[in-house]
């Protein structure tokens, strides 16, 4: 009898989805309006997770070798897409995580990887960060099951149903 109900608690706390790997924070949710390009905007972040963006720039989705300005990645994120941002890491993770463009569910609008990946040296040393609207997660180090679950979590679950 207590293994039936050890049972049934496992399959419900499942089911809530309570034993999948994190799906990051909630992060104040700062609203989305829209500026002209090189406007002065300050998040409550780094890397920012919502707030006012620029109107008519959105990176393509997709790897990085430098950095991408906040206001840009923000567009991305109320496109219902993903930011990985990192610093310190070695080549072997890059190519980890450039992997992840290929192998990630594809969104329902555009049939693609909707994926920022980009260097960001105001992180810390070895640091990986997974922003979408309004979440975080901060890793230590690659792990790609908490990567996916927070993608698989928050793919085109944002303001704008665009590829």
């Amino acid at each position: 009898m207590v293994a039936g109900l050890v049972v049934g608690v496992l399959l419900l706390a499942n089911a809530a989805g309570l034993l999948r790997p994190s799906a990051g924070v909630v992060m104040p949710d700062l609203g989305r309006g829209h500026v002209p390009e090189g406007s002065a905007i300050t998040y409550d972040s780094v890397p920012p997770t919502s707030g006012s963006h620029y109107a008519a720039k959105v990176a393509p989705w997709g790897s990085y070798t430098a950095r991408i300005e906040d206001p840009v990645v923000v567009h991305n994120l109320e496109h219902g897409g993903i930011a990985i941002a990192y610093d310190g890491i070695d080549e072997a993770t890059v190519k980890q995580l450039d992997g992840l463009l290929t192998t990630f569910p594809r969104s329902r609008y555009g049939n693609r990887v909707k994926l920022v990946i980009h260097p960001d040296d105001r992180l810390a040393a070895g640091e990986i960060v997974l922003t979408a609207w309004a979440r975080m997660d901060r890793l230590t180090g690659y792990d790609e099951a908490r990567i996916r679950a927070f993608y698989e979590a928050h793919l085109d679950r944002c303001c704008e149903s665009v590829p």
